[in-house]
């Protein structure tokens, strides 16, 4: 058994299929771009990765001496990597530091020529240097040399450069 809402001439039904096209019809362009932005969130949400980093760039001398030096802390997923003009036993402190970091020396080629875990705010005045000359110098995170399994040796690859 059918159950309408008879309203003499129409039904209820036949109203509001009427109301929903007239409707669809005028506002079609809405409807699309609508659509369209809600496929463009959906796109970027999926083909976002899922293990992104972000990678703070300090390739200045005054930005070089700052390094992560005041910050309050580092996400799991930043790093800073200093690029120098050459190679050279090029030094870190930890002053003004707020937390441990490790850091990863790499010669030209970006093998990893020395690596220090988990240094301390409260080791400054000291200062860290590789024993062989490096072109670059990552700081992340204390516990990112272990957790990405870094050796000595080893050609650093990651999405970080």
């Amino acid at each position: 058994m059918e159950h309408t809402l008879d309203f003499g001439i129409f039904r209820l039904e036949d109203f509001l299929i009427r109301v929903l096209k007239n409707y669809l019809i005028h506002n079609m362009k809405k409807i699309l771009i609508i659509f369209f932005v809600i496929f463009l969130i959906i796109l970027f949400v999926l083909s976002k990765p899922k293990d992104s980093h972000s990678i703070l760039i300090a390739d200045t001398p005054s930005e070089r001496t700052q390094g992560l030096s005041g910050r309050e802390s580092l996400a799991e997923n930043q790093a800073m990597l200093f690029v120098f003009d050459y190679p050279d036993y090029h030094k870190i402190w930890m002053k003004d530091m707020k937390f441990p970091i490790d850091v990863i020396w790499l010669d030209e080629n970006k093998k990893i020529t020395h690596i220090e875990e988990n240094i301390s705010p409260e080791t400054y005045p000291a200062t860290f240097f590789p024993p062989e000359k490096s072109l670059y110098i990552i700081e992340a995170y204390a516990g990112f040399a272990h957790k990405n399994d870094l050796q000595v040796g080893n050609v650093f690859t990651t999405p970080f450069f």
